[in-house]
């Protein structure tokens, strides 16, 4: 799960593995100052990490599931 919180307005976070970032794409979307959205997505790990980009300024939170 992702969850972006205390958004400055519309914007957008991606997850992804390693870089280079991947083509533009977004996980969660946000359209309003001060809202917090959340959304299932599926990224792989790389090395056990994982790449967050904002498009603007807020917080989230990234919920990690693991199987094998």
């Amino acid at each position: 799960n992702l969850t972006m919180t205390n958004t400055d307005g519309r914007g957008h976070l991606a997850i992804y593995p390693k870089e280079p970032r991947p083509n533009p794409y977004s996980s969660v979307n946000s359209m309003f100052a001060n809202q917090s959205v959340a959304n299932h997505a599926i990224a792989r790990l790389h090395n056990g990490k994982l790449n967050v980009y904002s498009l603007n300024r807020s917080d989230f939170v990234v919920d990690i599931n693991v199987w094998q």
